[in-house]
């Protein structure tokens, strides 16, 4: 059964540490402009001193992590984006505090006139059950300066594995969103 999230709404992703560990996180964009604007999925993984490797900043010109745990990949059609993050969380380092799935948007304002808005979906999948654990629709606005956007967090609590969507629209960059939200520091 697939629970549809709103802000703030946690999900549990697995019943024990032990229990499934790995998921797939996809993002879907309809490409209505087709080729005046683009979308980046991010998977950040940032340790318990809040300090981030940049070599653990996942995307589409870094597809893996250090650990090999977040694995990134891609597919444009000319009617839907589909970007993926595959998360294995028992491969996570120790010292993985959270791991931060953000959205960036690179858009073309001038050539944007009819449509306002972006619709997109943001999931994940249990890949041992091949259910859908979880699902986020929504609209991004293409007319504001607004750039990035914060889906929600993976992180551990007790012996659970959790999703906490966040799904907040910022105006500052990819960069400005890790140091002033979240307080941390690539190294």
């Amino acid at each position: 059964m697939t629970i549809e999230v709103v802000s703030g709404q946690k999900v549990i992703l697995t019943k024990s540490l032990d229990s499934a560990s790995r998921f797939t996180f996809k993002m879907e964009v309809k490409n209505k402009f087709k080729g005046l604007f683009d979308i980046d999925l991010f998977a950040i993984n940032v340790d318990k001193n809040a300090m981030i490797n940049k070599e653990d900043i996942v995307y589409y010109n870094n597809v893996k992590d250090r650990q090999k745990s977040i694995i990134y990949s891609e597919t444009y059609d000319y009617e839907l984006f589909e970007k993926k993050i595959n998360l294995d969380v028992k491969l996570l380092s120790e010292t993985t505090d959270k791991v931060i799935m953000i959205s960036t948007l690179y858009k073309t304002l001038a050539e944007i006139d009819k449509d306002k808005y972006i619709e997109f979906t943001f999931s994940a999948r249990d890949r041992t059950t091949s259910s859908i654990v979880f699902k986020l629709s929504d609209k991004i606005s293409i007319s504001e300066k607004k750039e990035t956007l914060v889906l929600g967090e993976v992180y551990k609590y007790k012996d659970t594995w959790r999703f906490n969507t966040v799904n907040n629209y910022s105006d500052e960059n990819l960069l400005g969103v890790l140091r002033n939200i979240y307080n941390t520091q690539i190294y």
